[in-house]
């Protein structure tokens, strides 16, 4: 698992090629070396090819990890795929409505929430989109193109609607926009009572 500081900087992966050579004295000497660095998702994607009951502790306390929407976020993903978690939807809604910033992990939990559209994540987007979080014009654009009243995840075609709901509009503007979304897509802010 070697990493240079190439490809660090564009955004690439630990090479993984060696790990199925690995020991098992090896492999728990990784799994102790990696869970002694800083987690971010190189480190994650290495202990789940690792595939170790200690590294998937680390993965599962990942999970729950109280600073990181992409770490928690990745955690969850690799679960999934490694058939560990069987549903992301009380994942996605978790991080929409723990999401602060627009670049704590918005790009990915959206994505994810298109990927694993439910009747719950429909309602995420729709928390997300009422409680002013930074990611509310996207939640609704996404929220309008589940629902078939977008062409596209963007729905330019409802610009009034997605810009209505952006963080800064006062709670006029806010709340007319609101409206038309609940009577496009059929859900209100009353079914989100399940949600809380």
């Amino acid at each position: 698992m070697r990493i240079d500081f190439e490809r660090w900087h564009d955004g690439v992966g630990f090479d993984m090629t060696s790990i199925p050579a690995l020991s098992p004295l090896q492999q728990r000497r990784a799994v102790d070396l990696l869970r002694t660095r800083e987690l971010t998702w190189r480190e994650l994607d290495a202990l789940a090819q690792l595939d170790t009951p200690e590294a998937w502790e680390a993965i599962d306390e990942a999970v729950n990890d109280p600073q990181s929407t992409m770490l928690r976020f990745r955690a969850a993903l690799l679960q999934a795929e490694h058939g560990r978690r069987s549903d992301l939807s009380d994942v996605i809604v978790r991080e929409l409505k723990r999401m602060e910033r627009s670049d704590e992990g918005e790009t990915a939990v959206l994505l994810a929430a298109r990927e694993h559209d439910s009747p719950r994540v429909r309602m995420g987007l729709l928390w997300a989109s009422w409680n002013r979080t930074p990611c509310a014009p996207n939640a609704a654009a996404l929220l309008l193109f589940l629902t078939g009243h977008a062409a596209d995840p963007l729905a330019l075609e409802h610009r009034d609607i997605v810009l209505g709901l952006g963080p800064h509009e006062n709670s006029f503007v806010r709340g007319a926009a609101m409206e038309k979304l609940e009577r496009l897509v059929g859900i209100t802010r009353l079914d989100l009572d399940e949600l809380l």
